[in-house]
């Protein structure tokens, strides 16, 4: 049975109901909408990021003292089913991300489960000259589009009756096919991405419910 309470530092005694300002606290059950995520899926199975989370912060230092607290404080006990470590690594100098994730789950009394995952993603476009000279092209592309529809609109306002002829209706048409070609090709880019890397990595045949995030390499 899940255990979806809230407690004092050791597991002391059990708070009714959790303050606001306790929710970030490891000792405070926390939902999968309160930890801001979705689910991930590694070998022992499918987990939720819901549960009793510690931040471990950015510093190295201030990682050691949460985790001495947490060891001293007896986080971990009998109770603990899964243990669930994740942290994630910028390298500049290639601009990649590195989405890395270490589970470890508990079967039985002796017997503990390891799982490991590592996603490297590119998230931030337009780091070299090659890629602004693509984004270059792109905000041309868009200003002509742009363009074409207040003029289209122009000639719409100036003379309705004549406007409808086969000229406005092909470049009505090459309007709409620029949006719609362009949604379509994302759209189907993403699922497609979504797709092989859930197939390959993790033998999940559910696209549309993978983390943006993780495996699509797409950040809010």
């Amino acid at each position: 049975m899940l255990d979806t309470g809230s407690y004092g530092t050791s597991w002391a005694q059990t708070l009714s109901p959790p303050a606001t300002s306790q929710s970030s606290s490891p000792w405070v059950y926390q939902t999968q909408q309160q930890a801001k995520g979705s689910f991930f899926l590694t070998d022992p199975g499918r987990y939720h990021r819901g549960g009793f989370s510690a931040d471990l912060g950015m510093a190295r230092d201030g990682a050691e003292n949460v985790l001495t607290m947490l060891q001293d404080a007896l986080w971990i006990d009998q109770f603990t089913k899964a243990i669930i470590v994740e942290w994630v690594m910028y390298n500049p100098n290639v601009n990649l991300f590195s989405v890395n994730t270490l589970v470890f789950r508990a079967e039985g009394t002796t017997k503990v489960v390891n799982a490991q995952d590592f996603v490297i993603l590119r998230i931030y476009r337009y780091t070299n000259k090659f890629d602004k000279f693509v984004l270059t092209l792109e905000v041309i592309y868009i200003l002509a589009v742009v363009i074409i529809v207040f003029m289209e609109i122009s000639k719409w306002k100036s003379n309705r009756e004549d406007y409808w002829v086969f000229w406005s209706y092909l470049t009505i048409g090459v309007i709409l096919l620029s949006a719609v070609g362009k949604m379509l090709v994302y759209s189907v880019s993403r699922k497609r991405l979504c797709k092989h890397i859930a197939s390959k990595r993790y033998n999940y045949r559910e696209p549309k419910k993978c983390n943006k995030t993780r495996f699509c390499g797409y950040s809010k």
